[in-house]
């Protein structure tokens, strides 16, 4: 499961807290090339998986990079 929180508040402007960014572009969560996320694994924004990474088994990913 991917779970990303809203990036905009009622009036257009950025939530920065909910944001991360890669390459100058913003994003409320960012899964890199060839990422494995196992089952029941849960990755929840703002949060920045790398590239060729592995997510185990029912894992949680929150608020990280």
């Amino acid at each position: 499961m991917i779970h990303g929180l809203e990036t905009t508040d009622e009036q257009g402007k950025p939530i920065k807290k909910h944001l991360v960014a890669v390459n100058g572009k913003k994003y409320a969560v960012y899964v890199g090339e060839n990422v494995t996320l196992a089952h029941q694994s849960m990755v929840h924004g703002s949060a920045y998986v790398g590239n060729e990474t592995f997510i185990g088994f029912q894992s949680l990913v929150f608020k990280a990079k």
